[in-house]
């Protein structure tokens, strides 16, 4: 063979070698961003598991399989713009969160009750979900045997330490969740740390000054995932955060002044019957925020009723605004606890036309109005609240 033969040949292999690697990157990158999942839920034959898919702002059903006799079941599913990806798989009325990366052969067991007990391998970042998930559903067992001790408790002494040893597990909850969020801020589960919330309450990070924990999964997780569509939501949502503490700072600053008067409202109470606090201009009013499933709002309508049974008959009322969103929770509080004063509400939550009239960012929260219709103070409780009251009586 001619050199000029020899060099023809191996530039046809050399083509021949480059279009190869094409076809394969371009085939392969499809199948690399395929996960595999291989599950065994011991026990339980013959049932049905769907796979769902966590995008911001939206939840799909991607693949679903039955168990065989066995209670194997395997599925595929490919990964969008090879990301990688939240999953929930659900199973009767357990679930078991996964986030998933390209290319990972995933192995699910459990035995029993799968939430409580399922081992995942093969994905190192749903494993992470899993403590995660452990961490949470300890706390909320505890949690929610407290609520039901709040219930349960007659008198303000035993309401305090029902209500202090609530409070004392909610932040052991959320310093673990710290912990979990500070061990590695640069992993994505780490940003789904952020939106776990306990029974009865809103998110576990709901506070300003949990913004710092946002920004820091935000800035470590951009550095590997810039174009993650979870990354992007979360930075979106801390200029919202930012801009929205900007235009509400200045109107708690309005709301705040001594001598501003107070925005009317007219709602509805357990009947339907509308009640302006306009209406109570000339006594001492109580303007208070609260959510029925709340702990700290059991032990503040302790409180309020102290002031009420020793105040009520000097002019002093109270005009009480629900924040639920469920007509039922807050109807059976209400009977339950025979509140007697004005309670009314317009189940529409924080998004209510009271909540964002006054610009109410926690529960409990309240405003003490004078005889004049004045605000004098705001979010003051138990000593300092009575104080104030006798003062304007």
């Amino acid at each position: 063979m001619s050199f000029s033969m020899y060099m023809f040949t191996m530039k046809i292999r050399g083509l021949i070698t480059i279009f190869a690697c094409v076809a394969l990157m371009f085939g392969g990158c499809s199948r690399n961003s395929d996960v595999r999942i291989d599950g065994h839920f011991a026990g339980h034959a013959e049932k049905i598991v769907r796979l769902e898919q966590t995008l911001p702002g939206s939840r799909t059903t991607v693949d679903s399989a039955t168990l065989d006799r066995r209670g194997n079941f395997r599925m595929t599913v490919r990964l969008p713009d090879g990301q990688p990806t939240f999953y929930t798989l659900h199973f009767d009325n357990d679930a078991i969160p996964l986030l998933l990366s390209a290319g990972e052969r995933v192995t699910l067991h459990s035995i029993g009750d799968v939430t409580y007990n399922y081992t995942v391998e093969g994905s190192p970042e749903s494993e992470r979900l899993r403590e995660l998930s452990t961490l949470l559903s300890d706390g909320v067992r505890t949690i929610n045997d407290l609520r039901a001790a709040i219930m349960r408790s007659e008198g303000n002494e035993q309401l305090q330490q029902a209500y202090f040893d609530f409070v004392r597990e909610t932040q052991r909850v959320m310093r673990e969740h710290i912990a979990f969020i500070i061990s590695r801020p640069s992993s994505l589960s780490s940003l789904h740390a952020l939106y776990q919330r306990l029974p009865g309450q809103q998110w576990l990070f709901n506070s300003d000054n949990d913004i710092i924990y946002y920004r820091m999964v935000a800035d470590s997780t951009e550095k590997y995932w810039p174009q993650s569509p979870y990354v992007v939501a979360l930075r979106a949502e801390i200029d919202a955060i930012d801009n929205r503490h900007g235009l509400l700072s200045m109107i708690s600053e309005r709301l705040a002044g001594e001598g501003d008067r107070f925005p009317d409202l007219y709602l509805p109470d357990i009947y339907g019957n509308r009640h302006r606090l306009s209406d109570l201009t000339g006594h001492v009013v109580l303007l208070d925020f609260w959510l029925s499933s709340l702990p700290a709002s059991a032990l503040n309508n302790a409180e309020m009723r102290t002031l009420y049974d020793e105040f009520g008959a000097r002019g002093f009322e109270i005009y009480q605004v629900s924040l639920d969103r469920s007509r039922a929770e807050w109807v059976l509080a209400v009977q339950d606890k025979r509140l007697p004063w004005t309670t009314v509400g317009d189940m529409q939550g924080v998004d209510g036309q009271a909540a964002r009239l006054y610009n109410v960012s926690r529960i409990p929260a309240n405003f003490l109005l004078d005889r004049q219709g004045n605000i004098v103070a705001r979010d003051i409780f138990g000593d300092q609240l009575a104080a104030e009251i006798r003062k304007l009586l």
